[in-house]
């Protein structure tokens, strides 16, 4: 058994030990009654070539629901503030009731309230193998490139 961890050990990295249950000490892991905001302090701040926001229609989490009709700038602003001056993000619409015009004009809103407006929004039109009898595609994808600067 040498090299094995202690419970001393485990504790003080957060794992499994006497009277730290499944979690170990819970404020030393990030996971207890301070909600996801407690952790911000501790990540660091990145910023990347290209983020892909691909949620699902509907969800409902610990935090609530998100609905994509009334919550998709929620999901879009965070994207928008972690790609790089010229980056981009590949986003993702699944919900049949809203307009690509209309998504893609929130797009553009979002990321100039953000301060991070959107320098070119490309659409990618949905494969010939998934069809739409109306012509109006559940399905809708945009590259949202951030302005360089």
């Amino acid at each position: 058994l040498a090299g094995l961890p202690t419970n001393t050990d485990r504790r003080s990295r957060g794992g499994r030990g006497r009277g730290g249950g499944r979690g170990g000490d819970r404020r030393a892991s990030g996971r207890g009654g301070g909600g996801a905001s407690s952790l911000a302090p501790r990540l660091r701040q990145r910023a990347f070539d290209v983020v892909v926001l691909d949620p699902p229609t509907w969800t409902k989490t610990a935090a609530g629901a998100v609905d994509l009709v009334r919550d998709y700038q929620s999901l879009f602003k965070p994207c928008v503030l972690a790609a790089r001056p010229g980056g981009t993000v590949l986003a993702v619409n699944h919900v049949a009731s809203v307009e690509l015009d209309e998504w893609v004009d929130s797009l553009e809103r979002c990321a100039k309230k953000a301060g991070r407006p959107l320098e070119d929004v490309t659409v990618l039109p949905p494969e010939q193998d998934y069809p739409s009898p109306d012509g109006k595609h559940p399905l809708k994808m945009a590259l949202a490139r951030v302005a360089a600067g």
